[in-house]
């Protein structure tokens, strides 16, 4: 009954993979790698914190995920998401606005950055373009892309 309620809840599991992660996490060195992993994600999240203090307009408030890929950002009044997220988009700079993850017009300031896979200095310089639009938007300064 409990593997059924977890399958229901879980959308159902893969016995293989299931089976294969097992293996990875027993075999030798596992341990050691996650450790560098973790070192590695801790660093790129440490530089993406410091482009956001030197390069987003003051009041930026930014979560702090303990071992995630993902960082919230909460921008000031004066500055919309979706707006950002637009003429981010002009740029092809990809953010999510916080609009996509609530409803009824929560999270109108809030964006998600995504540090996950091949992490580099063009995703620091993006992420700096991010926040100098962003100072733009609350200074009214940002020209509208038609």
């Amino acid at each position: 009954q409990v593997r059924h309620l977890k399958e229901m809840q879980a959308g159902g599991q893969s016995p293989v993979l299931e089976l294969a992660l097992a293996d990875l996490v027993t075999e030798a060195g596992h341990a050691a790698a996650m450790r560098q992993l973790r070192a590695a994600i801790a660093v790129r999240v440490d530089l993406a914190r410091q482009v956001i203090a030197q390069h987003f307009p003051a009041g930026t408030r930014v979560s702090d995920p303990p071992g995630g890929l993902l960082l919230w950002l909460e921008l000031p009044r004066g500055v919309d998401a979706l707006r950002l997220h637009e003429a981010c988009l002009a740029e092809r700079i990809l953010i999510a606005p916080g609009s996509v993850f609530g409803t009824a017009g929560r999270f109108p300031q809030g964006v998600r950055i995504g540090l996950g896979g091949d992490w580099g200095d063009q995703h620091l310089q993006a992420l700096r373009r991010v926040g100098e639009i962003a100072a733009q938007l609350l200074r009214g300064t940002v020209q509208e892309s038609h």
